[in-house]
Formats: C-alpha cells, structure tokens, sequence
C-alpha cells in the first residue's frame, strides 16, 4: 500500500495497518470503480476510482475522508484475483471560507 505517510509492505505490515482501522467500529470504506483494464496477457489488471472513509479519530469526532485510488491486480493461478499494489490519494480538505 503506498499512502501519504509511506509505504506498507508485506502481509504482516498490511495487516497490522488495516486492524487499527477496523479496530474502530464506526469505520466504513466504500469506493467506487470508475475505469478498469486488463493486459494482453490476461493476468494483470488494474482499477481506478473514488473512495470514502468514514472513522471516528482519536477524540471520538465523525471524520471523512475522501480521494481517488489506484489498484494492481494479478490474477492467481488458481484463477483468483488478488491486490498486488495500492495507492491512494487524498482530496484536499475543504477549509471554511
């Protein structure tokens, strides 16, 4: 996963990431594919769109954040799909005028 704050690496790393966010039960992910591709070969892929994450932060406030997403697929040989990359940018913060 390569985001703002680096990258992750490894399933141990990724997962460890990823407990901390659905350690929050308010926390909600959805994203919304907008474009997808497959090479000529048929076993690499990739999609793009929009995401948005919902949380609480470490005070209990509702957060959202929202942003545009690329991911990396390989197909397996079993026939499976699985991310082989992730990144994620996040929009600019609305700021109050």
């Amino acid at each position: 996963m390569i985001r703002s704050a680096g990258t992750v690496t490894g399933i141990a790393a990724i997962r460890e990431q990823m407990t901390k966010a659905f350690a929050d039960t308010s926390f909600k992910l959805t994203w919304e594919p907008t474009a997808a591709d497959v090479g000529v070969s048929s076993d690499l892929g990739y999609t793009i769109g929009h995401y948005d994450a919902r949380f609480r932060d470490e005070r209990g406030s509702a957060q959202v954040r929202t942003g545009r997403y690329l991911t990396v697929w390989k197909k397996q040989t079993d026939g499976a799909w699985r991310v082989v990359q992730d990144i994620g940018v996040q929009d600019p913060v609305a700021t109050a005028p």
